[in-house]
């Protein structure tokens, strides 16, 4: 099982834009040292039971954005 992050990110630099992504553990990490501009407001360990409470709810498995690694249960 892949460990996931469910990441809400704000953008500083455009207005405060917000949204929210999955992400692995370390292209997250990744992501925010080379981006000094954005800002991680909230995020979650993804867990099949955290899936679940999601709204809408997710069609297909969760995937990472920058690596594609699938969040399987």
């Amino acid at each position: 099982m892949s460990a996931l992050l469910h990441v809400t990110i704000k953008d500083i630099d455009n207005s405060g834009y917000v949204w929210d992504v999955f992400y692995c553990p370390d292209c997250l990490e990744k992501m925010l040292t080379s981006s000094t501009w954005l800002e991680v407001i909230r995020q979650v360990k993804v867990t099949p039971q955290y899936l679940s409470h999601l709204y809408p709810q997710l069609v297909n498995e969760p995937v990472c954005d920058k690596c594609h690694s699938v969040f399987k249960r």
